[in-house]
């Protein structure tokens, strides 16, 4: 009896057994056709980051998307046909809905994304006050990996940029000023903490926020630390204005009270500062109205005012 080849018959058998390849996951890849990374230069995907995606090394990410929504968690704290709010009006400023393409109304296929309060990511993204940003593209840094509305998504977003890209966190840097401050955009900086804007028209009072990170590399864009110190020549007081056009005062109330009010006139009372240099490179901004100073307090991580001298005076620091 003839034999078959063995060889002939072994790769008969392997071509005709061959595992199939495994279909991509539809929405991995970005509009550019590449996997996303979680850098700003190539943002995970809202796909990637319904799964659970968090990239090694990280502990957190950008995702890019377009937004579609927000969740009414009054309602119930779940993604579903209840809570979804698809237009307006919005009621909740606290997350937003992201999806793979602006007409999306597919709740397998969406992404809630929960805001920090206090940064300007929740002030100009949320769509109860900006119904106009329905539509839009952003880009998002936050933590990914995380629950939120009983499925994955993003929590603690405080950075973004409209776009498909973001923007490299060392954008920041900063360096200490020093001696009789002239006009300028600047931070304050004590303890690893940079002072962070409070922004939005919803914050009527409060306290300077903060970025806990370093002098020479801050976590976080240019914008969101600027606070333009300008001079008045005829008696030596400064404005201290943030980055969403407001300045920080202090009308009155209880020396017990360590936060500020914001204003639009730069000629209000409690707006006028003197700024002289202290110790060891550090500023004393004394309030001229309530006679207070900006002062960092370890226990909270915040910049307060606040009578006395028992907690630390803060450094002015500029951009490099």
């Amino acid at each position: 009896m003839a034999l078959l080849p063995m060889a002939g018959f072994m790769a008969a058998c392997e071509g005709d057994l061959a595992v199939p390849p495994v279909p991509e996951p539809e929405g991995i890849r970005n509009d550019q056709g590449v996997i996303g990374q979680g850098t700003p230069e190539v943002p995970l995907t809202v796909y990637q980051v319904s799964i659970g995606t968090l990239p090694e090394g990280m502990s957190k990410a950008w995702v890019c998307g377009y937004i579609v929504g927000s969740v009414n968690s009054d309602i119930a704290a779940f993604i579903n046909d209840q809570t979804v709010e698809w237009e307006k009006p919005f009621s909740k400023k606290s997350n937003i809905l992201l999806a793979p393409s602006p007409d999306c109304r597919d709740l397998s296929k969406v992404i809630a994304v929960g805001f920090t309060y206090g940064y300007d990511t929740r002030s100009q993204l949320n769509l109860a006050d900006h119904p106009d940003m329905l539509g839009q593209q952003v880009s998002i840094y936050g933590t990914t990996n995380v629950k939120y509305f009983g499925q994955y998504g993003m929590k603690d977003a405080t950075f973004y940029k409209k776009g498909e890209i973001g923007f490299p966190l060392d954008d920041a840097r900063l360096e200490i000023v020093g001696g009789e401050l002239s006009d300028g955009v600047y931070s304050l900086y004590s303890d690893g903490y940079i002072a962070h804007t409070m922004v939005g028209s919803s914050y009527m009072y409060g306290y300077i926020a903060n970025r806990n990170g370093n002098v020479v590399s801050a976590e976080g864009p240019q914008g969101c630390f600027d606070f333009t110190f300008t001079k008045n020549p005829a008696n030596g007081y400064f404005t201290i204005m943030q980055s969403d056009g407001r300045y920080l005062t202090r009308n009155g109330g209880s020396l017990n009270w360590a936060g500020y009010d914001f204003t639009d006139n730069p000629q209000d009372a409690g707006a006028q500062w003197e700024v002289k240099p202290g110790e060891n490179g550090t500023y004393i901004i004394r309030n001229v109205s309530l006679g207070t100073t900006i002062q960092f307090d370890t226990q909270y991580s915040s910049f307060g005012l606040y009578t006395g001298e028992s907690r630390s005076f803060p450094y002015i620091v500029k951009h490099i």
